[in-house]
């Protein structure tokens, strides 16, 4: 597996990680009426990103605490490998060096994107 391709995976999980995090976050403004009605169980989602997908069908099959350090894990490689990066580099994929820890963790917007 190639250096770019570690690193795309590893940065997909952090995207991934985060994007439940929002949508763990807009759940819980949510009633509770309308958590049941889609399916969705407040005891799970009171446990965190680790209990996704919240199913209040799937309580007994929660994401374990293991795999949970390791999307942690894969968050803190992605940022040191991204740190390990000279300035000249981060700039040709568009991170600065002090978004490092910010565009691993909770992705970019698409206008500060700028293509090299």
């Amino acid at each position: 597996m190639s250096f770019l391709t570690k690193l795309s995976s590893k940065i997909s999980a952090a995207f991934e990680l985060s994007g439940r995090s929002k949508t763990l976050s807009y759940l819980n403004t949510l009633s509770d009426a309308n958590l049941e009605d889609l399916g969705f169980s407040r005891e799970l989602m009171a446990q965190g990103v680790a209990a996704y997908p919240w199913k209040a069908q799937d309580f007994d099959n929660l994401v374990t605490l293991t795999e949970t350090r390791a999307t942690s894990q894969e968050i803190k490689d992605a940022i040191e490998e991204l740190k390990a990066y000279n300035d000249r580099d981060l700039a040709d994929i568009g991170i600065a060096r002090y978004e490092i820890e910010d565009v691993v963790i909770n992705g970019r917007n698409d206008d500060s994107f700028h293509a090299a």
